[in-house]
């Protein structure tokens, strides 16, 4: 494993989303993503789309919205988006970064 892949599955393992998974878990969760950094105000989840992918809040924090109204707040260790994905259904909110 890289170093960056053992960096990164540490992070993971400082989430408390994550904090019950064994290491081959999160590994595993290391090499099935990828990290991004997206702007301030930046929709990565539309309301009404079809999934196609889960997310993990690593750092900072997003906003939840329906039509146009915020509806939560949440920060890393947030799982966005994954009973769209597993049930295959559509998305029930907008998600975008916020601060």
């Amino acid at each position: 494993m890289s170093r960056d892949k053992r960096d990164l599955v540490d992070e993971l393992k400082r989430l408390p989303s994550l904090g019950n998974c064994s290491d081959s878990d999160l590994k595993a969760l290391a090499d099935a993503g990828d990290v991004v950094t997206l702007p301030d105000s930046w929709a990565f989840v539309h309301e009404g789309t079809p999934a196609d992918a889960a997310y993990l809040l690593m750092e900072g924090e997003a906003n939840v919205l329906a039509g146009r109204q915020i509806i939560a707040s949440i920060g890393a260790g947030a799982i966005i988006g994954e009973m769209a994905y597993l049930e295959g259904g559509q998305r029930n909110a907008t998600v975008a970064t916020h601060g």
